[in-house]
């Protein structure tokens, strides 16, 4: 009778690196596993196993990483991509996702290049609106509700419809309103961009006031319309809005607006000839591209020496024969599905489990099992 049954090959750096894994390495442990059962992957030191024992409910695991759980099904594998203490966060490894054009980037995809994280914050085809969500504050006319109150800049007490008095943060007193127009110019006084034709780069540190450190919002609701209080210029369509979530709170912002037409690319990395630049000793001087074609944006990687991924957002269904490469910090994990007819009769199986565990002297093949 046929049967399901998984194979996983593992290859480990033995480095403990910012949960880096380097494709170059030529002296990764790598272990083999294989079978039938629901169970979980874990890493002791440098070589992984696999136990249909949930840690919970064995002690002796309690020393050990669990990187992912499989679950059996009547037909399939899933693999539960939540995260916890006891998960650790997955990655798709983008060069066995890709085809001969690269993997299609789509809305809120999180990519991870060396240590540098990117999000991909909107892609713009021509239709629905052009505007990035941002934040918004409901302001009231403070010329109206406070008379006499001044704007804490130009100290004017007249407010506009394009232009009204508002009250943006916390402070108090005379230091209370300021007119919008005048928030504006400030904020946007502390934007810088740079552009390569291509690509156009914003970066800014946090909005927030000076005075009380409240965080200004990206857009200001008054009366029934919306004011953007740093006017961003956007190209025609098409376009990708990507945005980095490298910085760490209170670092700043940035974001990268490519606008490429068919046939283009977008390079990406730390060569001073890449059209995104990210500073960044782990990623490779020409570490991935964007390019575009047929209405679509694709990544691809350029044989980085830590590799281009993707986080997995929602749970894997593995079919018979479909394969999947998960990167869990420093270990890579290339899962396939498949039948066999004669797993009962494999006595060398014993419970249905089978580990055999090398070590050194192994690369990570350059194509998908």
């Amino acid at each position: 009778m046929s049967d399901l049954y998984v194979e996983i090959e593992a290859f480990t750096w033995n480095k403990v690196t910012h949960d880096l894994l380097d494709y170059d390495c030529h002296d990764l442990v790598k272990s083999k596993i294989i079978s039938p059962n629901s169970g979980a992957i874990y890493r002791t030191s440098n070589n992984c196993f696999y136990s249909a024992i949930p840690q919970s409910e064995d002690v002796s695991m309690s020393q050990n990483q669990r990187l992912l759980v499989l679950n059996r099904r009547r037909d399939h594998f899933t693999i539960n991509s939540e995260l916890d203490s006891a998960n650790p966060e997955l990655w798709k490894v983008v060069k066995y996702l890709q085809d001969s054009n690269g993997y299609e980037l789509k809305e809120s995809d999180t990519l991870k290049l060396g240590r540098f994280v990117l999000k991909v914050k909107k892609i713009f085809e021509g239709s629905g609106s052009d505007k990035t969500p941002n934040e918004s504050l409901l302001c009231e006319d403070m010329s109206e509700n406070s008379p006499g109150q001044a704007c804490r800049i130009c100290c004017c007490e007249e407010g506009e419809d394009d232009n009204p008095l508002i009250s943006p943060c916390k402070c108090i007193g005379s230091m209370k309103v300021i007119h919008l127009l005048c928030l504006k110019k400030w904020l946007e006084s502390k934007v810088s961009c740079r552009n390569l034709g291509t690509v156009s780069s914003y970066y800014w540190n946090d909005f927030i006031c000076e005075l009380c450190k409240s965080h200004f919002p990206g857009i200001i609701k008054h009366k029934g319309r919306e004011f953007e209080l740093v006017s961003i210029k956007y190209p025609k369509a098409p376009y990708m809005v990507l945005e980095d979530e490298h910085n760490e709170e209170g670092q700043g912002q940035t974001i990268h607006i490519l606008d490429i037409k068919q046939g283009e690319c977008v390079r990406i990395g730390r060569g001073h000839n890449c059209d995104i630049r990210l500073t960044d000793i782990s990623v490779s001087r020409d570490h991935a591209k964007i390019s575009f074609n047929k209405g679509r944006f694709y990544l691809q990687d350029n044989k980085s020496k830590f590799g281009t991924l993707l986080r997995v957002k929602e749970k894997i269904v593995l079919q018979p024969s479909q394969n999947i490469s998960l990167q869990v910090n420093r270990t890579m994990l290339k899962i396939s599905v498949k039948v066999t007819t004669d797993w009962c009769c494999g006595p060398c199986f014993g419970r249905g489990t089978k580990v055999r565990n090398y070590a050194g002297g192994d690369t990570i093949p350059q194509s998908p099992a």
